[in-house]
């Protein structure tokens, strides 16, 4: 049976760092950065501390090139919602992202809410 892997501070310090950095390239659009953490094993599903996806933030600021990026790796649309709605459809985004936000299903795991 295989051991846990210990990780120093400093690692989980970086770690975190990079989860930031993660949320700030999809909410600047910055699909090339962001697609080569994803190759590196960063979750399509990373949240902010609101429970905004990544999949969310790139479509709360309108950046479609991202957003499809994601959607692509399994990004889902949403763990945060008003009123049963992703958020980011309350928040005012483009049609045409609103139109892919659509597309994708809903996935749901076990006793947990969207």
């Amino acid at each position: 049976m295989d051991q846990p892997v210990q990780t120093s501070p400093q690692e989980e310090r970086r770690y975190a760092e990079l989860q930031l950095m993660a949320l700030d390239y999809a909410r600047a659009g910055d699909a090339p950065a962001l697609d080569a953490m994803l190759a590196a094993g960063l979750p399509a599903n990373l949240c902010d501390e609101k429970g905004n996806t990544l999949l969310m933030l790139a479509a709360m600021f309108g950046n479609e090139g991202v957003y499809k990026l994601l959607a692509s790796r399994g990004g889902a649309p949403a763990k945060n919602r008003v009123f049963g709605i992703p958020s980011c459809l309350v928040l005012g985004i483009s049609s045409r992202i609103r139109k892919l936000l659509r597309r994708i299903p809903a996935r749901r795991s076990p006793g947990k809410p969207l």
